[in-house]
């Protein structure tokens, strides 16, 4: 399995595009898909990536999935990266996680995450390391 690992920090142009780090894209080949995440960020995968995550969406009983299939799907986007390895941000992608000009690209194996460079900074507080640390101690990892 190939897995999305590290972290990029980019610019956000004046056309909306972000450069999807290198090794990135050779897991994503010629089509990204991107949709909002619970999470306050955008998720990225790749063609077989993204169908194995909608047939687990699309597997969720009806009554109680209707509302993320709806969520995820009327987000989600196609881009293809440009010669330059360049993806448009749709506005409700970039309303969704508040992206500015500064972003954060980050690995999470199965997919990648576009965060707003504010709000990534904000995560990496000292505290939520000690609950993570904490959490990894706990469950023995």
């Amino acid at each position: 399995m190939t897995c999305f690992l590290g972290e990029y920090q980019q610019v956000m142009d004046s056309k909306n595009r972000i450069f999807i780090p290198s090794k990135f894209r050779d897991i994503i080949g010629d089509r990204a898909y991107i949709t909002c995440n619970v999470d306050g960020c955008l998720s990225v995968y790749s063609e077989e990536g993204w169908q194995k995550y909608t047939e687990r969406l699309l597997a969720l009983p009806s009554t109680e999935g209707a509302a993320l299939i709806r969520f995820i799907f009327s987000t989600a986007t196609d881009a293809k990266p440009d010669a330059q390895g360049r993806v448009v941000l749709t506005q409700a992608l970039r309303d969704h996680a508040g992206l500015t000009k500064d972003i954060y690209v980050i690995g999470v194996g199965d997919h990648a995450e576009i965060w707003d460079k504010e709000r990534r900074d904000a995560d990496k507080t000292a505290e939520k390391t000690a609950e993570l640390i904490s959490f990894m101690q706990a469950n023995r990892f």
